[in-house]
């Protein structure tokens, strides 16, 4: 799978648009309703949440909470298309 748009996303409440660098559409919230407003918020975290959670992997395993960090490649390698 190839890499997703690079961050920072954001999101337009009014017309349901994510967009990433240079208004690139990076995908549309369907509903204009609070669901979907507040759906559209969390996808335009995705690339910063994804990052962060790379970044904790490496602390986890340090502290030695490798089930932690078992859940969280889990999830990161789903963010990726890789589970």
């Amino acid at each position: 799978m190839s890499a997703h748009t690079p961050g920072p996303w954001t999101f337009d409440g009014n017309t349901g648009v994510v967009s990433g660098p240079r208004a690139t559409t990076v995908g549309y919230v369907a509903g204009g309703n609070l669901t979907a407003i507040a759906n559209g918020h969390v996808l335009a975290a995705a690339p910063e949440l994804l990052a962060m959670l790379e970044e904790c992997i490496d602390s986890l395993e340090s502290s030695h909470d490798q089930a932690l960090a078992d859940k969280v490649r889990a999830l990161v390698a789903k963010a990726k298309g890789q589970s």
